[in-house]
């Protein structure tokens, strides 16, 4: 789960990191989801960042918009469709209502 690692530093920068017993509850998700006969890394990740990370993400734009913009960067990937297509969605409309509104929560 390089990914949970590489989105625990990007929620570091503005203090958002999450802890242990995320990180143990995200592993645990992903066996069971890999249980159900569904293998890829890719779609359990993409639950896990909506489920239990990005519920975090709120505030200023000053503070938030970097983050979010390096989480879309992850959630993108290097392919023509999104790495974490439900992820990508959500934080698309997340940095357009941070530009807009200059705050963001991830209610909506």
């Amino acid at each position: 789960m390089d990914t949970l690692r590489n989105l625990h530093a990007i929620l570091a920068e503005a203090d958002l990191e999450f802890g242990h017993r995320t990180f143990y509850e995200s592993l645990r998700f992903a066996a069971f989801y890999a249980a159900t006969g569904d293998d890829d890394i890719d779609n359990a990740t993409d639950l896990i960042v909506m489920q239990k990370l990005l519920p975090k993400v709120n505030g200023s734009r000053r503070r938030i918009e970097n983050v979010l913009t390096k989480l879309l960067a992850v959630s993108d990937g290097s392919e023509a469709a999104p790495r974490l297509p439900v992820t990508h969605s959500k934080l698309r409309r997340m940095l357009g209502a941070l530009r807009a509104n200059q705050f963001v929560s991830f209610t909506e």
